[in-house]
């Protein structure tokens, strides 16, 4: 997802540990301030997916990321070896996921709800909405999916 990233390096400097990036065509490795943030995102992402845990729960993954990067990232979430929940209110990143993934999280009176979209009484509905061209994003944003847009 960031080809220009050759090699992730620890620097450490007695008790502190910072992350630096080796990146194509520099000789010195990047500190973690002249690393842009979505590639920082990206790469912390990385780290967690791959750092041996069961789940990971991930709020936003998609903020600071560049949007033609979503369908990887989203990729990648499916691949990684643990089950992985993302939070979003993006309906970019929503485009990348099948009907079936998406549970709908829904503030009723003081309660929390969740539920899975294919089974609410929306779900034919969106299903007929991705027939004929719609997408998952426009399916929540014009509300026909729960929750608030």
């Amino acid at each position: 997802m960031v080809p220009e990233v050759e090699e992730v390096v620890p620097h450490v400097e007695g008790a502190d540990v910072e992350m630096r990036v080796r990146a194509r065509g520099l000789s010195e490795p990047l500190r973690p301030s002249n690393i842009s943030e979505g590639t920082l995102m990206i790469l912390a992402i990385a780290s967690v997916l791959y750092g041996g845990f069961s789940l990971v729960v991930l709020e936003e993954p998609e903020s600071r990321v560049h949007p033609r990067l979503l369908k990887a990232l989203m990729g990648l979430f499916k691949e990684a070896p643990p089950q992985v929940v993302v939070t979003t209110h993006s309906p970019c990143l929503l485009n990348h996921a099948k009907p079936e993934e998406i549970y709908v999280v829904e503030k009723v009176g003081l309660e929390t709800k969740v539920k899975r979209l294919s089974a609410t009484k929306e779900f034919e509905t969106v299903k007929q909405f991705l027939e004929e061209g719609g997408t998952l994003g426009e399916a929540w944003y014009s509300g026909l999916i729960g929750g608030t847009p």
